[in-house]
């Protein structure tokens, strides 16, 4: 999704547990948001609200400069 110029990945749950198969899918949450790549929603969601066709649905939302980060070898 493109935000002027913020871009962000949203993910449901089906298409997070893909991305992170065989993996504990809060620990990815949790890696992705202490590298500051993944924006929580509030209180204790994890999954931050976006508004969708007039409705409010909640998406784990990734940061587009994720693709720009380097991670290293």
């Amino acid at each position: 999704r493109v935000r002027g110029p913020i871009v962000e990945y949203w993910f449901n749950d089906v298409g997070w547990a893909y991305v992170f198969h065989g993996m504990n899918l809060r620990d990815a949450a949790r890696v992705l948001f202490e590298a500051g790549f993944l924006e929580r929603g509030e209180g204790d969601h994890w999954k931050k609200k976006q508004s969708v066709r007039g409705k409010k649905l909640r998406f784990w939302t990734v940061k587009g400069e994720i693709l720009e980060a380097d991670l290293g070898d």
